[in-house]
């Protein structure tokens, strides 16, 4: 792990350049394996899952999850575990109803009748990852807005390879009933085009690894998606009031989900930046995902500088999906801060709660694009439709100026299409 000062400012930059580069080589092999399956469908989705799945499956429909198998898997979870499940769903659920919008319409003072009327989207696909780690949470993440948004069908991918029961009991308790054993860049395709035997969706979320983001990248304007997630973050301001024990414990947190995943600590305080590297060192080592988490420390870096003020605007230069403040004054620093996923405010609020029980969604923008998007929420499952009415007299008071500027614009049936409907 990296540690910089605040008069590397070449260093900050070439750092965050790095960050922020894409891998080519996946991108060709993600557009190779999305064009095979466009043109061949079911035929291609099996040779990719016996390849990168070693599945035996002869059709599409030896893909599917049967419900005896939704069933059984309920009954080798632990019981604490169904219910630490139930009720991170609970939460999840009341959390997002908040968001519903409402519908809404009004008259103006020229008699045009508007409104903002909204609409869930009819069918979504959730991709839920199966590589390295398997995660029910992410299934609650990704579908529990989605049901609190009213969509009518909710379809689930994930690799085959080792199904891991805790996801298909996240599942049934979501109440998705229709699950494929399919993973990687060619879920994605098959999500996005369909093929002989698998509906399309009219929108594709939840987390992957990079074939699927890139995947996810491509298909976008053929489908709906809900961001292109690169490899996790966990960005920490700390100051000398700090636990820095509690800070690598954190940062650690993220840093075990894949080798490409990165940490930041930014930090005023030389004792907090020289402890916290420590720590790293010697927790890691305990850990079961040790391998993992050597390789993840190169991505990383600790920087020291000389102010909080500082340090916000070095988080907002990384953008990062997870920001935590942990500094004695953390709402007043969250003034600062405009680029974030999800901000975790105080020494007693870990990343790992928004992970699992705290309630907005854990699906968050990565690898900068926190600088314009935001984490997946009730909005990403709903269509806003304008609504507009106008009477007789509503539509003279805006006939003259709208044909001005139809005529200004060189369209002419526009024009005409208003002219025809005046009266005098």
């Amino acid at each position: 792990m990296k540690l910089f000062n605040a008069n590397q400012q070449q260093q900050y930059n070439d750092f965050i350049a790095k960050k922020q580069q894409t891998n080519k080589k996946i991108a060709n092999i993600a557009t190779k394996i999305i064009n095979n399956i466009r043109l061949n469908g079911d035929s291609a989705i099996l040779d990719y899952c016996r390849k990168f799945d070693q599945t035996t499956c002869q059709t599409t429909a030896d893909l599917l999850v049967s419900a005896n198998e939704i069933a059984d898997s309920t009954k080798l979870i632990d019981n604490n575990l169904k219910q630490a499940l139930d009720f991170a769903y609970d939460r999840i659920y009341a959390y997002h109803t908040k968001q519903l919008p409402s519908d809404f319409d009004f008259t103006d003072n020229l008699g045009v009748k508007l409104g903002n009327h909204w609409r869930p989207i009819k069918h979504i696909g959730i991709y839920v990852p199966g590589g390295t780690a398997s995660y029910p949470s992410s299934v609650l993440m990704s579908a529990v807005p989605a049901i609190v948004a009213g969509v009518d069908r909710i379809t689930m991918f994930m690799p085959g390879k080792n199904t891991n029961p805790a996801v298909l009991y996240a599942a049934k308790i979501c109440g998705i009933n229709t699950i494929y054993k399919i993973g990687g860049a060619q879920a994605i395709a098959a999500m996005a085009f369909g093929s002989q035997t698998i509906n399309k969706v009219n929108k594709i979320v939840g987390p992957g690894n990079a074939f699927v983001a890139a995947a996810k990248k491509i298909v976008y304007g053929d489908v709906g998606i809900d961001m292109v997630a690169g490899p996790t973050d966990i960005c920490i301001i700390a100051d000398n009031t700090a636990n820095a024990k509690w800070l690598a414990c954190d940062a650690l947190s993220q840093l075990e989900h894949g080798s490409d995943s990165q940490a930041f600590l930014i930090t005023t305080c030389p004792e907090i930046a020289k402890d916290f590297i420590q720590h790293i060192k010697n927790i890691s080592k305990k850990l079961d995902r040790y391998e993992i988490i050597k390789k993840s420390c190169k991505n990383s870096a600790v920087f020291l500088l000389d102010n909080l003020q500082q340090a916000a605007e070095l988080a907002n230069t990384i953008a990062p999906e997870h920001l935590q403040l942990v500094v004695a004054k953390p709402r007043e620093l969250l003034k600062s801060i405009n680029n974030a996923g999800a901000i975790f405010l105080g020494s007693y609020t870990p990343e790992a709660i928004g992970d699992y029980t705290a309630g907005p969604s854990h699906t968050l923008p990565t690898f900068a694009s926190a600088n314009f998007s935001s984490g997946l929420s009730v909005y990403d499952f709903l269509k806003r439709m304008s609504i507009i009415e106008c009477d007789e007299q509503a539509f003279n008071n805006l006939a003259e100026s709208t044909a001005t500027i139809a005529k200004a614009e060189g369209l002419t049936a526009h024009q005409l299409s208003i002219n025809v409907r005046k009266t005098t």
